[in-house]
């Protein structure tokens, strides 16, 4: 029911959102403003880095979309700092900054003297259509203080490709193929459990793309990205908002042996969450999750094969989709890896 629940939302969204670009289109409206400009509300919902990030990366791209400037605000806090934090009982807040430096976005423009701010919880087109009007009516800049932007970006998800030209990360040089698999735990071991993909789903995609490896003959190396408990914990309602009860974290739970059937694996578990996106933005092969911190990287990543199982985020159109048994389209799997990897003299026979 939740699940489709949330395709009929998406599909009124998918409605509002093009009846509003017929609109201009007939009426020959150019939906571009020098009085509108989209930010960050970097003030509202200061859950985690990954999904703060990527919506910072959206509203950029839904700028670039509607042709509006776009003014940078950065982080000012993260409440969910990683599994660590939560086990340590100890938060960083300087952390904020190290996410500022690397995650910086030029504006496009420095705010006018005279402005007025708008919130907007969730930019979709009539939205936007309404804020342009008034705009135009006051001859006053708009700063749109944007939270949710993805009614336009799940909808028109190829918008976010602008995000790669100005990625911080790009596809670094390697003697193998570096494939990235995103296991999604950390916090959703006690909260949210039904967004985890399970260990059998990564470990059969794996399994397909080592094959294929295998069969060209190429060198790689898969690394497994995740967040585990060390030892048992409770975690109290005051260190996680999501929470109503103190629950006890068990590491026992994960299972984590059970990657070890993978070839050539290197574990990276509670790692630099910075490094983690850095590694998976540039890897050669992203294997996604459920997860914020996955479609950023994803989106950020310049080069790479995404390989994405379906979630309330919209895949780009050159992703890969894969089913519950880790399914996907080989022969896409090759083409893409001809086009944006190594050693394409060794792929290029099997694509034939």
């Amino acid at each position: 029911m939740r699940d489709l629940i949330k395709i009929i939302k998406f599909k009124i969204t998918q409605l509002v959102n093009n009846t509003v670009r017929f609109y201009w289109q007939v009426m020959g409206i150019s939906p571009n403003s020098n009085l509108l400009g989209l930010t960050y509300a970097n003030d509202k919902f200061t859950d985690g880095a990954g999904a703060q990030i990527q919506r910072i990366y959206s509203i950029y791209a839904a700028a670039r979309f509607l042709k509006v400037p776009y003014i940078h605000s950065p982080l000012t806090k993260l409440n969910y700092q990683g599994l660590v934090a939560l086990e340590q009982n100890n938060t960083n807040q300087d952390i904020v900054n190290e996410y500022n430096k690397i995650f910086k976005i030029s504006s496009d423009r420095d705010l006018p003297v005279d402005y007025r701010t708008e919130y907007i919880k969730n930019l979709d087109l009539l939205t936007f259509e309404q804020l342009r009007r008034k705009a135009v009516k006051s001859k006053t800049f708009i700063l749109a203080k944007v939270l949710l932007p993805y009614q336009i970006t799940d909808t028109y998800p190829e918008t976010l490709q602008c995000v790669k030209d100005i990625s911080p990360f790009s596809l670094q040089k390697s003697p193998v193929i570096r494939i990235a698999i995103h296991v999604r735990r950390g916090d959703l071991l006690f909260v949210a459990s039904h967004r985890m993909l399970s260990n059998k789903y990564y470990i059969s995609v794996a399994q397909k793309i080592s094959a294929i490896l295998d069969q060209l003959k190429l060198d790689y190396v898969f690394e497994l990205h995740t967040e585990l408990p060390t030892q048992s914990f409770t975690v109290t309602p005051n260190q996680h908002s999501m929470l109503k009860s103190s629950v006890v974290v068990d590491p026992k739970s994960t299972q984590l042996a059970e990657f070890d059937v993978i070839p050539n694996l290197e574990k990276f578990i509670n790692a630099d969450p910075i490094e983690t996106i850095q590694r998976m933005s540039s890897a050669n092969v992203l294997v996604m999750s459920h997860s914020s911190f996955s479609y950023l990287s994803a989106i950020l990543n310049v080069k790479g094969v995404i390989i994405y199982h379906k979630f309330w985020h919209t895949p780009l159109k050159n992703w890969l989709i894969t089913n519950n048994s880790g399914d996907f389209s080989q022969q896409e799997f090759i083409q893409q890896l001809q086009k944006n990897l190594v050693a394409p003299e060794q792929i290029s026979s099997l694509v034939e």
